[in-house]
Order: C-alpha cells, then structure tokens, then sequence
C-alpha cells in the first residue's frame, strides 16, 4: 500500500492542522551539522555507494558501447597481437551508419507539445500556456537537448533531460537541458519508467573550488578540504567500474586494465591541475506526515476538484473557505515529499525540501531498452558488438592471409629463416634456396573469401538486429520488387518503434514537469514573441491585468504530446497510395477526389504543407478536424458555415425567383394563345351567321354553308 493512502481524519480544528506544536520529524535546513541531518547525510551516502556498486558493471558496458560507435573497438590484447604481426587495428564499423539513421530519422521527425484546458473556461490561458511552452523550448533549444538526450538513449541505453528553475535574472526563469548518463546516478530498485517508484536520484558534477566556495560561502573550509589540486588517476575518480571486478586489476604502470582503451582514456576528464571539488546533488523521497484536503460531497464543480487530495495550505484562500463551509475537511496522511541536498563526502552543504510542487525528480529518464533480469538500461548497440567484433578480426584475417605467404621446406633449404620470410611477404622479393631441397611457397586464398563471405554476413546481421535495413540505409540489395523493398524498409520502422515510443513518454513526462512549473512560477506579466514558419511574428501576453484570460496562475491544464509518426517510410507509402487512389477517382468522381484532397496533402512531408492544405479546404470547403475547443477557430468555422449558409439561401432565392418569372411567363404566353383562340372563335361563327343569312336568300349555296359550319364546329372540337 502506498503511503499516499494511509488517512484518518483529523477531530480538531483542521485550521490548525500546521500549530499543533509537534516537532518536525526533519533535519533543520539552516543547521547542517545537527544530528538528524548527520544521520540524513550517511543514508544518503549509503544509498549513493549501493547504486554505484550495482550499477558499475553496466556502466562499463554502457562506455563500451559508445566506443563502438566512436570506432574504438579493439580491446588491449587483440590490438597488441595486430601490432606484433605488422598489422595496423583495422575498424570496419557497420554499427555507426544504423544508429546515425536513427539518430537522423529523430531529428527530421521531432514532436512538439500542446497545452489542453480542464474546463472550457480555460480555453484561452491553455492556448497561452502552449505558446508560453512554444517560446521556452525555442529560447532553451529544447529540441537539441532531447536529441543528445536521445542519442544517449540509443547508444547507451539511457538518457536525462533536466527540467528547473534559475534565478540568475539573466535568462528564462525555466530551463530545460541535457545532462550526461555518465553524472547520474538512479534508484535500482526502482521498476517504473517515470521514477514514480524510486527513493532517490544523484547528479555528480565537478566544480573549480573558487565556484563552489561562492556558491557556498559559510562552508568554504570543508569545500577547501574536500578539493584537489593534483592530477587524478583512472581509479581516483573512474565511477564506471567501481567496485567491480576490473576496479582491483592493473597494468605494471598501476592503471586499470580495460576491455577496450577508452576506458583508460577517461583520465583526460579529470586530469587537471585545478583545485577543484566534486559535489553530489540528491534528490530523494521521504515518507512524511502532512494534512491533506478531501471533499465531504460529490459533484461540487471543478474548482473543488483541484483541491480534492491536496496538502493543506493556510494562505489558499478557496480551500480555507471550503473548509469553512463544510464542503471539505483535513486529514491526517502520510505522503512521500521531495527534497534536495548538496553534499561532499562527510558533510552537508544543503538540505531542503524541494521547491517544486509537483514532487517529481527535475530529471526524465529517456530510455532505449532495459535488461529484464535488473532493469539495467542497454542501447542498440549492445548487441552488435559480437558481430562487430567477428567482423573486424574476419576482415583482419583475410587481409592478412592475402598479404603473407606460408613456406613449406626442408630443413637446411635456405641459410637465413628471417630473410627469407621478409623476400616471402615481399611481392618483388627475390627466394633463394639450396638445389635439392624440397620448397614450397603457398598461399590460401580460398580460405580469404570464405572469412570475406563471413564478415559480409556479419554485417547483415547487424543491421538485422539493429533494426536499420539496407533498404533503410538506402544501399542496393537483392530486393527488386517495389512491394519487397518496401516491405524491408518497414521492418527497420516497426523494430525500432519502441526507442522512438520511449522518447515521446519521455516527451510527455518532461512537458507535464515543464507545465507544472510554469504554473508555479510564472506569476508576473509579460509578453513573449513568437515567430512562425515564414517568418511571421506574434506578440502573446502573459498574465496582462488588461486580459483576464491570460491569468496562467488561476487555471490548471494537461500536457499531451502531438500526434507525430517517426515511421517515415511507412507515412511515405500512405501518402503514395492516398495520392494514387485520389488520382485514379478524379477521373471517374472529381468531387469525391477534391473532397478529400486536403487529407493527402496533410500526409506529406512537404514544406508549407500547412498552408496548402488550408487554401484547399477554403476550395473544397472542408473544416479542420484538429479546430478543436479553439474558440479562435470555432468563431471561424461558425462565421464561414454562416456565409456559406447566406450564400446557399441567397442562390436558392434566386433560383426561386428564376421559376417564378419563367411561370409568368408561360402563363402570360397561355393567356394571350387563348385569347386569339377565342378571336378566331368569334370571327368563324360571324362568318357561318352571314353564311346563314346568304342561304335564306339564296338556297342554292345551302350546301357550301353547311360545309362551313361543319368545319368550324370541327375545329372548336380539336380547340
């Protein structure tokens, strides 16, 4: 059970939950050489020696590996056997081509955070804050230190991106930086990823005596005693393998015997003639009693929420007044505190809680993979060393064996065994040897190939393992089909997905930090700049008394990191196949290919990508699925589907009024038709009348009179 969860409710005044008159059960800060903080100072030297220990034999492992890539990879007694021979140490490094692709696949796919509100009423301080986290990653070159972050991660197996505040009133109150692997110490006990379960951390760091005595003023004479001012031996200060095995095992000049010579090569570091002193910085966990805030009822709002399992704080107004209410009462409980401490071997120089109120270490780990039997971090490079090393020696061998010749003869055949293995090696050597002798020169090329074909072997296997393919690499390869090729180039995406997934955890955890303190500490108004891709420039205010929402302080959010695919060849496919689907429906359905244009273009990789698929949606008429709770963008989706909508009701007023003019006018057209109808009507029946009259007169023409009426009664019929 956590300490978190052990509670009871406290029956005295919860106001007076920090004047109860108990003593605290930590060491005075202000009195570092009372007892308890003497007591504090040997557990935390004792915890840093059982991580040194522990962790020593995977630390040289970790060195190692980066020698690899570095092209030391000849250990001490192989080298000197190549020497001995003639033969210079030759590296055939496949190793470095795979872990630069990586590295450079990071580089051309960096992500990038963004800032959600808990509640809609936060909409605009989260848009400031994720501009604020904008600005302070351009300021601290964030994405470099993640990269060298991350190139530790891959190389060795683990990497620390350090998230804090200064206050040197010169730069950013916020930073965020790389630390090397090789300063830090963690808890081995520890499983979890983020640390979440692990008592301490320790950061080494060497400093000129006159730097640490200003930094530490009133303890300049234990600084003075812990300093040295002399030049350092390998095993005075080489924390890769202490207490190892190679740690008691040296050479006749006294250094210690190595499995490669870098290890060796670490003297150069601290070999100087500085007075200098190396300090330990140890941030540590500790179980202490404390009074949390919990809420008496349910559903009381999201400003309730916030303080729902908070330590109690006298000055926080909301939460005293919730208290005061009866909406909320203190418990006792007891919670695992951060605190900080600075420390030369047998003495303090600080001890305090930390400042920080989100109780985290100020240190993410970046890891690569981890060892199941201890947890110990290893990179990709750990397991292409054996094939590496079979690689060289085989191509050492074969060069050998091409270069030498092997004399086979009786003996007594030559006068000088020396010469004649010098005129062997020699192609323009002259052999001379007795009549009558057996002699014979031979030279094994057949056995050359075959250590050719096997280090060539070698070298496939270590792109197989690595997870970089020689599709990847872009090399030509027995592949010959598109679909083989890229079928090959996605293996080395989906191998190496777990490094790239622990960077974004990484990612993630290091913006919760950074967001956390931004809430913390930026409490003063200011205005940041911000310049976009071409160039434009954007002026944000921060806390302005004249912008209410643009309070940072008054308002909580979450960190989330931005959707980002590092697989760049599988993306690349996608976006091909899109492009061809959409190609082939514009010619039988253009408006479905212009509907979905903007989500190809999305896909790529283009620069400006952004814009070109903005001005499509204007043409298409499609919103942008990421507007989100963005009220900027909700009033530009609303105001545009409102024109639309005027637009669409204007046309079809039109359209109505069209049919309208066109019916009157077919109905005038109609009216004026039956109009000459009815003339022509009453001129026929005129004309058969006076027909009428004609025959009263005149019998004889009855008969054409009867035609008459006859045919206009007809045609009245058809009218």
């Amino acid at each position: 059970m956590s300490f978190e969860n052990i509670q009871t409710k406290r029956e005295h005044d919860p106001l007076d939950a920090y004047d109860d008159g108990k003593e605290s059960e930590e060491p005075n800060a202000h009195d570092l050489d009372s007892f308890k903080n003497k007591e504090r100072l040997n557990q935390l030297e004792d915890w840093l020696e059982q991580a040194r220990i522990v962790q020593s034999s995977n630390r040289i492992e970790m060195a190692i590996d980066e020698d690899y890539y570095d092209n030391l990879q000849w250990d001490d007694s192989d080298k000197a056997e190549l020497e001995s021979r003639g033969q210079a140490p030759l590296v055939f490094n496949e190793i470095k081509p795979a872990i630069n692709w990586i590295l450079g696949t990071e580089k051309r796919t960096r992500i990038d955070g963004a800032i959600l509100p808990r509640t809609e009423d936060d909409v605009k301080a989260a848009q400031t804050k994720t501009k604020l986290v904008k600005y302070l990653s351009d300021v601290n070159k964030t994405k470099f230190a993640r990269s060298r972050a991350f190139a530790d991660a891959v190389k060795a197996g683990l990497g620390w991106i350090e998230d804090g505040i200064r206050d040197d009133g010169e730069s950013e109150p916020l930073f965020d930086r790389y630390e090397n692997w090789r300063n830090v110490w963690y808890d081995h006990l520890g499983v979890e990823r983020d640390l979440s379960d692990s008592r301490f951390l320790f950061r080494q760091k060497w400093l000129d005596l006159d730097i640490a005595e200003a930094m530490f003023p009133d303890r300049t004479a234990i600084l003075e005693a812990a300093s040295v001012g002399s030049n350092l031996v390998p095993t005075d200060d080489d924390e890769f393998f202490y207490e190892s095995s190679l740690y008691y095992e040296t050479d006749s000049q006294g250094r210690p015997i190595s499995r490669t010579s870098t290890v060796d090569d670490i003297n150069s570091l601290v070999n100087n003639r500085r007075s200098r002193v190396k300090l330990y910085e140890g941030w540590y966990r500790m179980p202490c009693p404390c009074k949390v805030v919990r809420l008496d009822y349910e559903d009381l709002g999201q400003d309730y929420d916030d303080i729902n399992g908070q330590e109690y704080d006298k000055e926080h107004e909301f939460m005293k007044s919730a208290i005061d209410d009866g909406y909320a009462s203190v418990y006792d409980a007891v919670k695992m505190k951060m605190f900080c401490a600075i420390f030369v071997k047998g003495s303090l120089l600080q001890n305090m809680e930390s400042p920080y109120k989100h109780n985290r270490f100020p240190f993410t780990p970046v890891w690569a993979y981890r060892r199941a039997r201890d947890n110990a971090p290893y990179g990709v490079i750990r397991p292409c060393r054996d094939p590496q090393d079979d690689l060289n020696k085989r191509r050492s061998k074969a060069l050998f064996i091409l270069s030498t010749n092997q004399v086979v003869m009786e003996k007594g055949a030559v006068e000088d065994k020396e010469q004649l293995r010098e005129e062997a090696a020699d192609p323009a050597g002259i052999l001379e040897y007795k009549k009558g002798y057996k002699f014979d020169i031979r030279n094994d090329k057949a056995l050359a190939e075959e250590h050719v074909m096997l280090s060539a072997q070698d070298g496939e296997y270590i792109r197989s393992v690595s997870g970089v393919t020689a599709e990847n690499l872009g090399q030509e390869t027995n592949a010959s089909s598109g679909k083989a090729i890229n079928a090959r180039a996605n293996q080395g995406s989906v191998v190496t997905a777990e490094l790239f997934d622990n960077l974004r955890f990484a990612t993630q955890l290091s913006g919760e930090i950074k967001l956390n303190l931004i809430e913390q500490f930026y409490t003063k108004r200011k205005v940041i700049r911000l310049t976009g891709d071409r160039g434009e420039l954007d002026f944000v205010n921060v806390n302005s008394p004249d912008e209410p929402e643009s309070d940072i302080t008054k308002s909580q959010a979450d960190y989330i990191v931005s959707e980002q695919d590092y697989r760049e060849s599988i993306r690349v496919a996608m976006f091909e196949q899109l492009s061809d689907m959409v190609g082939k429906l514009a010619q039988t359905m253009p408006e479905v290919a212009l509907k979905l244009l903007d989500l190809v273009v999305d896909m790529s990789d283009v620069e400006g990508k952004d814009e070109m698929v903005k001005r499509i949606r204007e043409i298409n008429g499609m919103s942008d699925p990421d507007a989100g709770n963005d009220p900027e963008k909700k009033a530009e989706l609303e105001q545009k589907k409102k024109a639309e909508q005027e637009a669409a009701e204007k046309e079809q007023a039109l359209q109505d009024e069209q049919v309208r003019l066109a019916l009157d006018e077919q109905d005038a057209k109609t009216r004026k038709t039956n109009a000459e109808t009815d003339k022509t009507k009453v001129e026929t029946y005129g004309a058969a009348v006076d027909a009428a009259y004609q025959v009263a007169a005149v019998p004889e023409i009855g008969a054409v009179v009867d035609t008459l009426i006859d045919s206009a009664t007809s045609e009245e019929g058809e009218m």
